[in-house]
């Protein structure tokens, strides 16, 4: 994988191009490409530090498979609600934060598909994070 080996804008057009060879493709197998690529693309641009971008990224994942029910897809559902957290947090925007984290725990907490529960038990320790920070702030 490009990202792996460290070339994140190579890893970007990789993800663009993806996108936008098959976002209007009808079928599930397709689909789970573009999610993941989505996933992928959100992911490198939190690296590169741009935030915004990044969120948005997450934000057309949950758009466009928020409601799907296959495990495949929901799966990415989850890790861009998981991820999302991450660029909130960047931005100081920490209740937005939360909300996300909120957002994955109560969709997905009885999830019994090891790579959902693996993101909400990741989302739980987060929020922790997040909250205890937030109130260490405020004293």
């Amino acid at each position: 994988m490009l990202f792996e080996k460290g070339d994140l804008q190579a890893t970007l057009a990789k993800n663009d191009e993806i996108i936008g060879r098959l976002h209007q493709s009808v079928a599930v197998n397709l689909h789970k490409r573009v999610a993941r690529a989505l996933v992928n693309k959100g992911v490198t641009l939190g690296t590169l530090v741009r935030s915004e971008e990044a969120i948005a990224a997450y934000d057309e994942v949950l758009s466009r498979f928020g409601t799907a029910g296959e495990a495949a897809l929901r799966e990415r559902v989850a890790r861009a609600l998981f991820n999302k957290g991450f660029p909130l947090a960047t931005l100081g925007r920490t209740q937005e934060a939360v909300a996300v984290l909120d957002e994955l725990i109560s969709r997905f907490g009885a999830s019994d598909v090891p790579p959902i529960k693996e993101c909400v038990e990741a989302a739980k320790k987060r929020r922790a994070e997040l909250t205890k920070s937030g109130s260490e702030g405020q004293k």
